[in-house]
């Protein structure tokens, strides 16, 4: 680790530059860098090379990596991405999230910083509960909760829980002993109690300074001292639940007259689901911009698969995040097939507790109680549409707050609905250079070929690939992800040939047989291993978990295959396999 630490800086992996590194464990080191794409300071975790040499130390990592990014609340450090990399015959495995500049509460503790002042330590606790609030009601528990794990930033003293990214059993076991949950040493089941019991011994260091003092010499009201008595209690069945401990920091701070800035910072709108994409959003800017120029509360999406109607649907959502109130909240109806279907479907994006009886009008009283304006983004209701009046046509008899985005392949024939056509992308160059669809198509290759040269013949080269897959978004990406093996003029070359056996079949869409030749193409450019994984990985109707994929998928026939985990990766990177959160 110290040999990767001095060799890593100023070093550039990824499209990150790291810059210094913060501190280092056994698990991990922690760098400052700049993500140049985005052109921001990020904070990156790389796992120990030790680690990223085991499978089932990835698979873990990438599986609390992925839970941390579905975490998007004010109060926790936002993930951006994991990623893979080799730098000096090492494969790196590291996480990248936003970087807030700011102190830790270790940091105030050690330049004498505590005790706090009973409102500024019922503020900071009072937020760490919020934030942990968030993540229990998504099943997501910290367990790694202590000083070094909260920021308080420079900028607006704001808090920020850093961390949820790391394994709740395996890091609980390193943590200072008195932020420990008694339940964390053994084999007990673990929820999101662990997280109470160490933010009551937070809440305790913050007034006294010390986690094992005793709560009698605090200079704080005794309902404040009451609160991180319970909090800590050994038995996890007499603790409070985190919403009782926000009700009472809460009255607590009530109470005290005084307040202070640290959990009153709030975040675009009402919240969202949506996550931000790492690649660009490229030929779709005046479509985006039609859409945020109607007022229509109802509007359906329609084209063709693969033309980018999900694509636009994400966009458009996150530029409406300030419109919101309530929130913007993105529905995948794609395992939908029934109304009730339905019905579950949307109460999970909104984050409703489980629903018994009539759920489309349980759901029409949550969105006409919901109070402020909202938007609902119901992607692929194409398979469900026989049953849009009885589901979406009840939600929005039941309120005039909420709006709704569906993207579909037909129209939902129901009252009100504003139909908007998503075609392929332009192909033909105008005065400004480059058409859209070209510019799809270098965007993805400049990602997959950091050095590729796009000079006045390979852009003759792309314009004549782009229309020959008629603009279509899906194919266009296809092609492009071979950037990273192939030269330009031999993509087009296997392209061309592909294209022309489909053009001598049996008549049918022309932008079918694009798809089709350039799916056939992408499969036959994989290794056999790839290939055997991707065959493997179709058993898996609704797709699958990382755990699922390393019980099941299996490359032990191949003597020079990697790790399945990497396999994977490298279809992900080929566009062959999707990660979705769930």
């Amino acid at each position: 680790m110290d040999n990767l630490a001095t060799n890593l800086s100023g070093q550039t992996i990824d499209r990150i530059r790291f810059d210094r590194l913060l501190q280092r464990d056994a698990r991990a080191q922690y760098w400052l860098g700049h993500e140049q794409d985005l052109d921001i300071p990020v904070e990156v975790l790389i796992l120990a090379p030790q680690l990223a040499s085991d499978q089932a130390q990835v698979i873990s990592f990438l599986r609390q990596a992925r839970t941390a990014a579905k975490l998007n609340h004010h109060h926790i450090l936002r993930v951006l991405r994991s990623a893979r990399a080799e730098f000096d015959g090492q494969v790196l495995r590291f996480l990248v999230s936003e970087h807030v500049q700011g102190e830790t509460l270790a940091d105030f503790g050690k330049r004498g910083g505590f005790p706090f002042a009973p409102s500024f330590a019922s503020e900071v606790t009072l937020a760490i509960a919020k934030a942990l609030a968030y993540a229990h009601r998504r099943g997501v528990v910290h367990g790694n909760l202590d000083l070094d794990a909260v920021r308080i930033s420079d900028e607006n003293q704001s808090v920020k829980v850093l961390n949820f990214s790391q394994d709740a059993r395996e890091l609980g076991q390193g943590l200072a002993d008195p932020f420990l949950a008694p339940e964390l040493l053994g084999d007990r089941e673990i929820d999101g109690r662990v997280d109470i019991f160490s933010l009551g011994v937070l809440l305790s260091t913050l007034l006294t300074g010390d986690p094992n003092a005793a709560l009698d010499d605090a200079l704080a009201p005794e309902e404040l001292t009451q609160i991180a008595t319970r909090m800590r209690a050994e038995d996890p069945t007499k603790r409070p639940i985190i919403e009782e401990v926000i009700d009472e920091l809460s009255s607590s701070i009530g109470r005290s007259g005084e307040t202070t800035v640290v959990s009153g910072i709030v975040g675009l709108g009402g919240g969202t689901n949506l996550q931000r994409a790492a690649d660009s959003f490229v030929g779709r800017e005046d479509a985006l911009a039609s859409l945020q120029a109607s007022d229509a509360r109802l509007t359906t999406l329609l084209g063709p698969g693969g033309v980018g109607k999900t694509r636009l649907a994400q966009e458009f959502g996150l530029s409406q995040l300030g419109r919101y109130a309530d929130g913007v909240w993105f529905c995948d109806l794609v395992t939908a097939r029934s109304i009730e279907d339905i019905a579950r479907s949307v109460a999970e994006a909104l984050h409703l507790p489980p629903i018994r009886g009539d759920a489309v009008a349980q759901i029409s009283d949550a969105l006409r109680y919901r109070g402020e304006a909202a938007l609902l983004i119901l992607n692929n209701f194409e398979q469900v549409s026989e049953y849009a009046a009885e589901t979406l046509g009840e939600w929005l008899s039941a309120t005039a707050n909420t709006h709704f985005l569906v993207t579909s392949r037909e129209a939902l024939q129901i009252e009100g609905e504003e139909r908007f056509s998503v075609a392929s992308l332009d192909t033909s160059e105008g005065a400004q250079g480059m058409s859209p669809a070209m510019r799809l198509f270098v965007d993805r290759a400049s990602r997959e070929a950091r050095d590729l040269r796009f000079d006045a013949e390979a852009k003759q080269c792309i314009a004549r690939m782009v229309q020959r897959l008629e603009g279509m978004p899906l194919a266009i990406e296809l092609a492009a992800a071979q950037a990273a093996h192939l030269p330009l003029k031999e993509i087009e070359a296997k392209l061309t040939s592909l294209l022309d056996l489909e053009d001598q079949s049996e008549a049918s869409d022309s932008r079918r047989h694009s798809l089709r030749a350039t799916i056939r193409w992408s499969w036959d450019l994989l290794s056999p291993h790839e290939q055997a994984l991707l065959a493997q990985a179709s058993v898996f109707a609704n797709g699958f978990f990382l755990e699922a994929g390393e019980a099941v998928l299996d490359s032990s026939a191949f003597a020079d295959a990697p790790f399945e985990i990497d396999i994977i990766e490298a279809l992900v990177e080929k566009s062959l396999i999707s990660v979705e959160e769930v």
